[in-house]
């Protein structure tokens, strides 16, 4: 059977009680309970540990098919949850169920419910319209009065899509065979390397020499190359509304740079901000040497950045299961620039080290945020 459709196999109500009670006898008779004597035994730790990873996912498993159970079925396992967490923490019997929950912070049962067919109807949603299981998904409908498991995600889902703005969701991304088979080099390297960044740091020297090595580098490669700052942004410390800006020093005009920003149209991490960053560096780049490729004789392009992990995504972009988004923009310039017999390095700086081309990259990211959110909030 088809992995899409394990999950909704025929689940009979009756069966998920009855599974409830013999987890709930199961765990009277060789629980924890039995090794807590004292200060003997496992940990309370230990013991939720366990219950996690060894007792809770039997009933988590298909949750998104019988959830619609009797509250009957539902109370039952709320009783084997709560026997099962007093037992691990040695509580008396007649210890409150909810206060156990959060002394053991555990998530209650219709909660997890609750949270698991969330993640069920995202995981769904995100599957191609032409899949029956996404299909079936959007034809759903209460039967009777009563819902089937697929109208049970789409009623747990209007709580999510109302806090979320009814934001979209982006599609599962699909592996072509284009993605495995891209040979694009892109070499990397750092300028400064990082255990000096830190030795330096540590001892609170001046940030000169970091400037100092990066103009060097500018002053020799800057006459035959193409050399860009870029740095992205976001609305929050790590996740938000995020913006991306390149400096591209073109060849011969070190004081004239071309600043170029945008802003990303979906919640972004930092790290996805920075590789929208080279991304954007990437298309202004291909432009440019699209207008004045008669003008410059560059076979290399230097981009900047003061974030590691998004230097590791470009480099290893076809071994990678994350931003497949920003990761198809960049493929798409770095195909274009090699057709142009232009080879590509990601060079790590380290950031806010007074770096000039690092600090106008960053001002710039976050300046177009700024009106943006100006704009939209009037």
């Amino acid at each position: 059977m088809h992995t899409d459709f394990t999950r909704y196999v025929v689940v009979n109500p009756i069966y998920v009680a009855t599974s409830a009670k013999t987890l709930l006898r199961q765990c009277h008779a060789y629980g924890p309970r039995r090794l807590i004597d004292g200060r003997d035994g496992i940990t309370p730790q230990t013991g939720i540990m366990l219950y996690k990873s060894l007792v809770r996912p039997i009933w988590e498993f298909s949750v998104a098919a019988w959830a619609t159970v009797a509250d009957k079925g539902i109370q039952l396992l709320e009783a084997a949850q709560a026997q099962c967490l007093r037992s691990i923490l040695g509580a008396k019997a007649h210890s409150s169920a909810d206060a156990i929950d959060i002394i053991a912070n555990i998530t209650p049962v219709r909660l997890r419910i609750q949270e698991v067919c969330t993640l069920e109807y995202l995981r769904i949603i995100r599957k191609p319209l032409t899949m029956r299981v996404r299909s079936m998904l959007e034809n759903a409908s209460v039967q009777l009065n009563k819902f089937t498991p697929m109208s049970y995600l789409k009623y747990q889902s209007k709580f999510f899509r109302r806090i979320t703005d009814n934001a979209n969701i982006e599609a599962e991304h699909v592996t072509q065979l284009s993605d495995v088979l891209d040979d694009t080099v892109v070499t990397s390297f750092d300028i400064i390397e990082d255990h000096d960044h830190r030795n330096i740091a540590c001892r609170k020297q001046s940030f000169t020499d970091f400037s100092e090595r990066v103009e060097t580098f500018v002053d020799k490669h800057h006459h035959h190359s193409v050399i860009i700052s870029t740095d992205g942004a976001t609305s929050e410390s790590e996740v938000g509304r995020g913006s991306a800006a390149a400096v591209i020093l073109r060849p011969n005009s070190v004081d004239d740079a071309l600043e170029v920003s945008e802003v990303l149209n979906r919640i972004v991490d930092s790290i996805e901000a920075e590789i929208s960053a080279i991304a954007l560096a990437l298309e202004a780049s291909a432009e440019q040497f699209r207008q004045f490729a008669h003008l410059y004789k560059i076979k290399h392009i230097f981009i900047f950045t003061d974030c590691k992990p998004a230097i590791a995504y470009i480099v290893q972009r076809s071994q990678t299961n994350n931003y497949h988004s920003v990761l198809a923009r960049v493929r798409v310039h770095l195909h274009t620039l090699h057709s142009m017999d232009i080879q590509v390095s990601v060079v790590w700086i380290p950031g806010h080290r007074g770096i000039c081309y690092n600090e106008h990259a960053d001002m710039a990211a976050k300046e177009a945020l700024r009106l943006d959110n100006k704009i939209v909030n009037g």
